[in-house]
């Protein structure tokens, strides 16, 4: 019996008009957003290409053009040469973009792709793409995921909204359980076969999608090992398991209403509230309930330490030496006198050495002070960011979205990732500058010293594993499977107490 009811349902689905006109809209919108993203992705691995040849040729055109400072003797005299330098603002690094942002765009277009090496200022990586094109930040990305969770998930409501009150107002649901079928077995293959009757025309183009991105020598898809394959066909799981939040969601709602446009004008409200509403307010919420300081504030105050940080060293050292410098000969012959010429040696490699420690000294306390800084504002933060995820997670709508671009590697914890490797990388960057290029600055290099790119650090950036991705993205997955489980058990026991007459 549960077979024929199924098989009824998906062919009255098969035969009505909103079948047809879901799978032409669903083909129409899937392939041109995954026509979109691949030409999107193509673009901008294209400017990162370029972006990394053009920071190696001008690194390359430095050493080549010599440069530099002067190269100098122990006791400072200049001896001719040159000696290529860098500085913290020479290199800079790029954000590889994900192949799965062709499908989640992600924050990808906001957040910035290029960060420069400084050794001073927290790393905020720039030249995003709303900078270049305001019109973006105006209109969201068209991508897989906004078909989604805008379009999609109405269709999964219109397969629904009238399972139950539509039969209803037809009349057919009355003789149906006037043959002695149970209501439970009913409502289960209602169910089924409107679930069923949903995913055929979303699968198809679906699928269609997957097979033009394994055939774009763009994409590359499988050259991560099939990770990438993997975390694909895990974004189609989600995908379903989204819509069927919502399919059930009609299905539950269609229980309990005794006409079908009742029905339809209440999931509308619903869908409203959980698509548009929620996750737009919840960052607001979050905000007023737990605020965390602005950029600008947080420059304020780096500006407002470094007096602080004068203050606390102690400059004595070098007002005795300037004390103590041997007097200027006020003859020629005197300057020649080998007496005051060991004199002013020995003097200014003790000036040059006590200048490099109080040097050192300031650089030090300016990085702690501004590490802890800006360790203070990403906790402020990260907690309001999170307060701002827990109140969006409300809505299955919210679910999907961090959810997708956590598997697509698009999201702001990838982000956060990067923004940590620059910050590894400066460190190690910088300690790099100080033994090849203070060296010379304190006149401590021999002519025979040439520095080259060989020994430079590069740039090393691990995305974030598969497994740590499904672990971060368990609790929205587990949040939209209860949902469709709550209003499947709604819709069971709502149409076990339905009044059909």
């Amino acid at each position: 019996m549960l077979r024929d009811i199924i098989k009824k349902e998906i062919l009255g689905h098969l035969l009505d008009s909103k079948f047809l006109f879901t799978f032409i809209v669903s083909v129409v919108l899937i392939l041109l957003s995954v026509y979109m993203g691949m030409r999107n992705y193509a673009e901008d691995k294209k400017e990162y290409a370029a972006g990394v040849a053009e920071v190696s040729r001008g690194l390359d055109e430095r050493l080549s053009s010599g440069a530099g400072l002067r190269i100098r003797n122990s006791a400072g005299i200049d001896i001719g040469g040159m000696l290529v330098t860098f500085t913290s603002d020479t290199v800079r690094v790029f954000r590889r973009p994900p192949a799965l942002e062709a499908v989640v765009r992600g924050v990808g277009d906001a957040s910035g792709r290029v960060s420069g090496v400084n050794n001073r200022m927290e790393n905020r990586p720039a030249e995003s793409k709303y900078e270049s094109n305001l019109f973006l930040a105006i209109f969201s990305a068209f991508d897989l995921l906004f078909v989604v969770k805008m379009v999609l998930s109405l269709f999964a409501m219109l397969f629904a909204y009238d399972a139950v009150s539509g039969e209803k107002e037809r009349g057919t649901l009355g003789l149906t359980l006037a043959n002695s079928v149970p209501r439970s077995r009913l409502i289960l293959g209602k169910a089924i076969g409107g679930y069923i009757s949903m995913l055929l025309p979303i699968l198809v183009p679906l699928l269609i999608g997957a097979l033009l991105m394994s055939l774009n020598s763009d994409m590359a898809l499988g050259n991560a090992g099939g990770e990438d394959w993997t975390r694909l066909f895990l974004l189609y799981g989600v995908f379903l398991l989204y819509l069927s939040a919502f399919f059930a969601l009609g299905l539950f709602v269609s229980s309990l209403t005794a006409r079908s446009s009742t029905s339809f004008l209440a999931l509308l409200f619903v869908w409203v509230v959980l698509v548009l509403i929620i996750p737009k307010v919840a960052p607001a919420a979050a905000g007023w309930i737990r605020p965390a300081p602005f950029a600008h504030e947080t420059l304020s105050e780096k500006t407002r330490a470094v007096p602080q940080i004068m203050q606390d060293i102690d400059m004595t050292p070098l007002t005795v030496l300037r004390g103590n410098r041997p007097a200027n000969p006020t003859t020629v012959e005197g300057y020649m006198d080998p007496i005051y010429q060991a004199n002013i040696q020995r003097w200014s490699g003790e000036f040059s050495q006590t200048m490099q420690e109080l040097g050192q000294k300031y650089e030090t306390l300016l990085a702690d002070a501004y590490t802890n800084i800006d360790r203070e504002y990403r906790l402020r933060q990260d907690a309001q960011r999170r307060l701002a995820k827990n109140l969006a997670r409300i809505s299955p709508a919210s679910g999907l979205t961090l959810g997708s671009m956590v598997l697509a590697r698009t999201g702001t914890e990838e982000y956060n990732r990067f923004l940590d490797a620059t910050r590894n990388h400066r460190n190690v960057y910088n300690d790099w500058l100080v033994h090849n290029n203070l060296r010379n600055a304190m006149g401590q290099v021999t002519p025979d010293i040439i520095l080259g790119l060989a020994d430079m650090p590069q740039f090393q950036f691990e995305p974030e594993s598969l497994g740590e991705s499904l672990a971060r993205t368990l609790p929205d997955f587990a949040l939209m499977a209860a949902m469709t489980i709550v209003f499947l058990t709604g819709a069971f026991f709502a149409f076990l107490r339905y009044d059909v007459r």
